[in-house]
């Protein structure tokens, strides 16, 4: 589906402009489940973002850690964990990419999914 609106061959990240994310909602969004995951090959600014009151994420394959762990962090998003990222390198929640980050799920994280 064309979501490039902007012909750069990135997503546009949501504080430049919603254009390019609600073109993809429009087309592949289901509203019959509580989160929505889109992936897409490049974003122009972070690996990807969570949208909580939209119920969905972006995620691109062009970051420094896995497709894998990108996901689950920012399911941990979806989950709750929105204020909150990690320093820990341990920590799926990690703020930054880096490609040892593994994905686990720490006892904090946990704990503010499942209070």
């Amino acid at each position: 589906m064309n979501y490039d609106l902007d012909r750069n061959c990135k997503l546009a990240f949501p504080t430049n402009s919603m254009a390019e994310c609600d073109a993809i909602s429009a087309a592949a969004k289901n509203s019959s489940t509580d989160f929505n995951i889109y992936y897409v090959a490049a974003v122009d600014q972070a690996i990807g973002w969570t949208i909580n009151a939209y119920g969905e994420t972006w995620t691109a394959a062009n970051g420094a850690n896995s497709p894998v762990n990108h996901t689950a962090h920012e399911v941990g998003h979806l989950l709750g964990i929105i204020n909150y990222e990690s320093t820990n390198s341990l920590d799926v929640m990690l703020s930054y990419g880096d490609p040892s980050n593994p994905y686990r799920v720490i006892r904090h994280d946990w704990n503010i999914v499942n209070p």
